[in-house]
């Protein structure tokens, strides 16, 4: 699995006013970030799993999505500048 070289801190705001004006409720929250060489480019995130909380499995499962959307946009960006 992929392992970051430094330890990175992704802060994850939740408002609950956007929850209050919208109708929704924000039960469960996971973020990761997505990252090209090093460099975070953007977080992911899962709301409200179905059935209870995150578990370790999802945060490991989530990270490996996160690192797919980082090597997508790294490529896309690779086709843009040819």
């Amino acid at each position: 699995m992929f392992k970051l070289k430094k330890i990175l801190f992704v802060v994850c705001f939740f408002r609950r006013d956007i929850d209050q004006k919208t109708g929704y409720k924000t039960k469960t929250l996971l973020c990761m970030p997505i990252m090209i060489q090093g460099n975070v480019i953007g977080v992911v995130q899962m709301v409200n799993k179905r059935n209870g909380h995150f578990t370790k499995s999802d945060e490991e499962s989530f990270e490996t999505f996160a690192v797919y959307c980082g090597l997508g946009k790294n490529e896309l960006n690779k086709k843009k500048i040819r």
